[in-house]
């Protein structure tokens, strides 16, 4: 009798499992929004701070944000995620507001990912199917999006 309590207590519960996942999920979520808002408000203050976009433009000449980028003149914002990227490297206010904004359209996907993994651990084939699908059906939706 005592040597099932052992094992009992050694291997984890189905509740357990849950918890921990449910744990983790949580803190993608929480670590997720934290570092969007983190690099809004940074970018934020940088672009008041410094009156200009980072890409020559005033706070003023807002028109130029929903213009595409043509050949031989520069972008009044980043737009591709390489743009971003190197943008914000340099301290460019519009391009630090764009990271926060991709880092917070990509936690739920982390999220998704997260909750595969529990599953995957969890050994419980529906869900990691269920789960597998809607990541496949998110990061073909950001290939769609990309590709148009």
């Amino acid at each position: 009798m005592e040597r099932d309590q052992t094992q009992t207590a050694e291997a984890p519960t189905p509740d357990a499992a849950i918890h921990a996942m449910e744990a983790l999920v949580s803190r993608v979520l929480e670590i997720g929004v934290v570092v969007s808002l983190a690099l809004l408000v940074v970018g934020s203050v940088l672009l008041f701070i410094r009156g200009d976009s980072g890409y020559g433009q005033s706070l003023h000449d807002t028109a130029q944000l929903t213009r595409p980028p043509q050949r031989g003149v520069s972008a009044a914002f980043p737009h591709s995620v390489q743009a971003v990227f190197a943008g914000a490297a340099h301290g460019r206010p519009y391009a630090v507001i764009a990271l926060g904004l991709l880092v917070l359209i990509a936690t739920p996907v982390v999220r998704v990912a997260a909750t595969l993994v529990g599953f995957i651990r969890a050994k419980d084939p529906p869900y990691i199917a269920i789960t597998a699908i809607v990541l496949a059906v998110l990061l073909f939706s950001f290939a769609l999006g990309k590709a148009g």
